[in-house]
């Protein structure tokens, strides 16, 4: 364990007496809160509520946060705002009532420091909010025992992950999600971090996108070649990840209306699909099997894969997180079992990125958490919170990583406030790049120049020039 120190600070802020932002108001109607109101009507994106403390010295310190959502809906990401820059979100159980949510670390420099409650994604009511001086973080998670869920994972991934294993803690690997550009034959975002930096990303982040069952009875071949390009990257010395967009048709009566992987824009019922007596069941199983194939293609040339499937379920927005943890949770695992038992793809590297402790499917079926954030455009900070918040879905020792991102974080913040993420994934277009003039350059939206340049040669970050050669 690492070495623990407490503080005496602990500050309880009464909401009723922050500052109101947009639409927000004080109400006394009730008997169940604290000091003489809480407040309410935050209803709008960007209302909510701002507390003041003085901060008695800079460190890193635990918030809990009393507020309620209505029962029945899920508060994801609500925001956390310090002095006017995002660094944080928090979430309420869906009961009803007041519920006291922690944030397990959130880093606050000494003197005045206004803590911003923003709506985001869900309707909120905030009675109060406590301060107070946390415990360091347990450095002997990053002790991570090098062994896969599948225990027949071929040498190449089992020598993967071991340099993951060996890594953690101690650096972060970069990784980028990209387009192709056919006019510059080259990925762009990675053309463009390399003009900037004179270094490349150590991970090829990509995306199944462009295959489903819906997509090709729409006649939409896959034009990508996503796994053609995985390929090269990693025989050029990079390694690779990949996610799924999962398209479904959105009628499955008619598919000529179209396929989709947005809950709103669909009326695929995941429950239904997990039906083997259903046209959804088959649906399932023809996608997952066409998916097989390209993981197969990747394991025939020896390509290990981040595996990232179904992810961001707890959110809701996409229709495999639609209906609760339970049906959830089975497709997972059922979509384990069929990749690793059916199809015996042996070269899959499981991360698990569903954003909530009650949708983990376990630690038999996961190698690595990953969570998804975007913070603020230049907020450098660790995300430690959301560090935490992640190694607290298992007491299991597994490696954690920002599997999604916009904003990079300063490897500095990381280092001071422990949070090591093992890898990152920003994500492609707009936090990569802006076309100006008919070119494409390199935006600084959210990640400036300088901070790009300072990671990309930082000690503590590996490079793709820096990874050794697994293929050996």
């Amino acid at each position: 364990m690492s070495n623990i120190t407490k503080q005496a600070f602990c500050v309880k802020l009464e909401a009723e007496n922050g500052e109101l932002i947009g639409g927000a108001q004080v109400s006394h109607e009730e008997a169940s809160y604290s000091g003489c109101g809480f407040v309410t009507n935050i209803r709008e994106e960007g209302e909510g509520v701002t507390l003041t403390a003085q901060i008695p010295h800079d460190g890193v310190y635990k918030l809990t946060i009393k507020s309620r959502i209505a029962k029945g809906k899920r508060g994801i990401t609500n925001e956390i705002a310090l002095n006017g820059v995002k660094c944080s979100s928090f979430c309420t159980d869906a009961t009803g009532f007041f519920e006291e949510t922690i944030v397990p670390s959130m880093h606050l420099p000494e003197g005045t420091c206004a803590l911003s409650f923003i709506k985001r994604w869900c309707d909120f009511d905030i009675d109060y909010v406590i301060i107070e001086e946390r415990e360091c973080i347990d450095t002997s998670r990053y002790n991570v025992v090098q062994a896969l869920c599948n225990p027949n994972a071929n040498e190449t991934t089992r020598k993967v992950f071991a340099y993951l294993c060996d890594n953690y803690g101690k650096k972060m690997i970069t990784g980028q999600y990209t387009n192709y550009d056919d006019a510059i034959g080259d990925f762009r975002e990675v053309k463009l971090i390399r003009d900037v930096t004179g270094k490349e990303p150590a991970i090829y982040g990509t995306d199944f996108v462009e295959y489903s069952t819906a997509r090709q009875y729409l006649g939409e071949v896959p034009l990508d070649h996503t796994t053609e390009r995985a390929i090269k990257w990693w025989q050029e010395g990079g390694l690779v990840t990949y996610c799924w967009h999962w398209s479904v048709p959105n009628d499955i009566n008619d598919w000529s209306k179209g396929c989709q992987f947005y809950t709103d824009q669909t009326s695929f019922d995941i429950c239904r699909a997990l039906d083997e007596s259903t046209p959804e069941h088959d649906v399932l199983i023809k996608d997952i099997d066409l998916i097989a194939a390209e993981l197969r293609k990747l394991e025939e040339a020896d390509v290990p894969v981040l595996w990232r499937p179904l992810h961001e379920a707890a959110g809701t927005w996409f229709w495999w997180g639609a209906k609760g943890v339970g049906p959830y949770l089975q497709l997972y695992r059922l979509m384990y079992d069929r990749l690793t038992n059916f199809h015996h793809l042996n070269n899959l590297i499981w991360v698990w990125n569903g954003q909530h402790k009650d949708w983990y499917p376990g630690d038999d079926v996961v190698d690595i958490i990953g969570m998804d954030l975007y913070p603020a455009k230049h907020n450098y900070d660790s995300q430690v919170s959301d560090f935490i918040t992640a190694q607290r879905y298992t007491t299991a020792n597994k490696i954690i990583a920002y599997s999604e991102n916009g904003v990079l974080p300063d490897m500095d913040n990381m280092m001071k406030d422990q949070a090591m993420w093992s890898w990152n994934g920003t994500w492609c277009g707009i936090f990569v790049c802006e076309e100006r003039d008919g070119e494409w350059v390199y935006s600084e939206r959210f990640t400036e120049a300088d901070m790009l340049r300072k990671l990309y040669h930082h000690p503590n970050v590996i490079t793709r020039d820096q990874l050794p050669n697994f293929r050996s």
